[in-house]
């Protein structure tokens, strides 16, 4: 039976309130993921150079710390996408028995016209940093592994330009390679992670099997 045939306005209200609690709940946690990432990274930072000795001999922190900064990255992202799934829901199943609500449209709305203004990919690339945080959040974390990256190359360079012959390590060496092997992993699965055109399609499937007009978008 189609939705539209008898709608009950204080239980679809009731769903919406509890829709757009839940999104609110999902963004504190993706402030709360990127700011204790960051912190962890700087702890083992911390302990990089703070420590007694040389720091070459904790060699394999920097990469340590990529490992948390992904952890929250991939955390922050699912996150990201449970409030994307929830605010398709709320355009397509409760705008549309609502029509003094209209957030879920408006915001999807915007989101494409802005980023249709931008014709270059890295003006793209910034305005979306700019204007999502998610994806802004998760840039920043892959930032932070990218200058692991370069304290690690940095530590690892250094006995080449000191006046004594060095002898390459290769543990040095497999560990920067795997430290950079999983920040370029990162940076390639990040565009399809941030990729909800699929979500949007079955959501308008289902709206249309229910019996509501999904919105035009």
């Amino acid at each position: 039976m189609p939705l539209n045939d008898h709608v009950n306005g204080e239980a679809v209200l009731a769903e919406y309130s509890a829709v757009r609690a839940e999104i609110e709940q999902l963004n504190g946690q993706i402030f709360s993921v990127l700011s204790g990432s960051l912190a962890l990274d700087l702890s083992v930072l911390g302990w990089l150079f703070g420590g007694p000795g040389d720091p070459r001999a904790r060699y394999f922190l920097p990469t340590v710390g990529i490992l948390f900064l992904m952890a929250g990255n991939y955390i922050l992202l699912n996150r990201n996408r449970g409030a994307h799934r929830l605010a398709l829901f709320q355009k397509h199943f409760v705008e549309p028995r609502l029509p003094d609500i209209c957030w879920g449209r408006v915001y999807f709305e915007y989101r494409t016209r802005y980023s249709e203004t931008s014709k270059t990919w890295a003006k793209k690339r910034l305005e979306s940093m700019a204007e999502r945080l998610a994806n802004s959040g998760s840039w920043v974390l892959v930032g932070a592994s990218a200058l692991n990256i370069v304290i690690l190359a940095i530590l690892g360079l250094a006995p080449y330009f000191a006046s004594s012959p060095a002898v390459v390590d290769r543990a040095q060496l497999a560990n920067f390679v795997v430290a950079s092997a999983l920040v370029a992993s990162e940076v390639f699965l990040l565009p399809f992670m941030t990729d909800y055109k699929k979500v949007e399609e079955i959501m308008k499937g289902l709206a249309k099997e229910a019996g509501l007009t999904p919105p035009q978008s």
